[in-house]
C-alpha cells in the first residue's frame, strides 16, 4: 500500500512586512520562498522643514549583496500634509556609470492634505540594480503650500532564479 504525501502551504512575513509563502516539503522540511526583500530609508526633510522641488543630493550606494535586486515599490510620507492645489511628486532615480534613469514610470504622488502614498509604478526596463549604483529620491512637484518632513522608503526584491 502506497503512503500518501502532501505539501502544506504556510505564510510568513519578511522584515519589510511582505507576506511570503513558506512550504513544508514531503519530508516535513521547511522550504522558504526564494524571494528576498530589502528596504532603504531616506529622510529627505526634517519634520519641521518645508519640502521643496529638488533633485536628490543624498544618494545611497548599492552594496555587493544587493547586486541583481530590482526596485519593487516606493512609499513616501509627510510629517505635515501639504495644502492647497497640486500634489507632492516623488521620483526614484538610478545613476550608473555617469548616466541617470528614472526607475518609476509613474511617480509616487501624495495628494493635497494626504500624508502618504505608495502609488508609484516601477519601470521594469530600469528597475535593476548593480553594485555601485547610486539611488536618489527626487522631489519633482509640491502642493501650493508645501508639506513638511518628507521620508521615503524603497523596497528591493531579489528576482526568482
Amino acid at each position: 500500500m502506497e503512503q500518501e504525501r502532501s505539501i502544506s502551504l504556510l505564510f510568513g512575513m519578511t522584515a519589510a512586512g511582505v507576506k511570503t509563502p513558506l512550504c513544508v516539503d514531503v519530508n516535513g522540511r521547511l522550504q522558504i520562498d526564494v524571494n528576498y526583500y530589502e528596504s532603504i530609508f531616506y529622510k529627505i526633510k526634517d519634520s519641521n522643514v518645508n519640502v521643496a522641488v529638488a533633485d536628490g543630493l543624498d544618494g545611497r550606494v548599492i552594496p555587493v549583496y544587493l547586486n541583481g535586486y530590482n526596485l519593487y515599490s516606493a512609499t513616501a510620507s509627510l510629517h505635515t500634509a501639504g495644502a492647497t492645489n497640486g500634489t507632492t511628486d516623488i521620483q526614484i532615480r538610478r545613476r550608473r556609470d555617469g548616466a541617470d534613469v528614472d526607475m518609476l514610470s509613474t511617480k509616487v504622488t501624495i495628494a493635497t492634505t494626504d500624508y502618504t502614498a505608495s502609488d508609484g509604478v516601477v519601470d521594469t526596463a530600469n528597475d535593476d540594480l548593480l553594485t555601485g549604483d547610486l539611488i536618489y529620491v527626487d522631489v519633482d512637484a509640491i502642493t501650493g503650500t508645501a508639506g513638511k518632513g518628507l521620508c521615503v522608503t524603497i523596497i528591493l526584491r531579489k528576482p526568482l532564479s
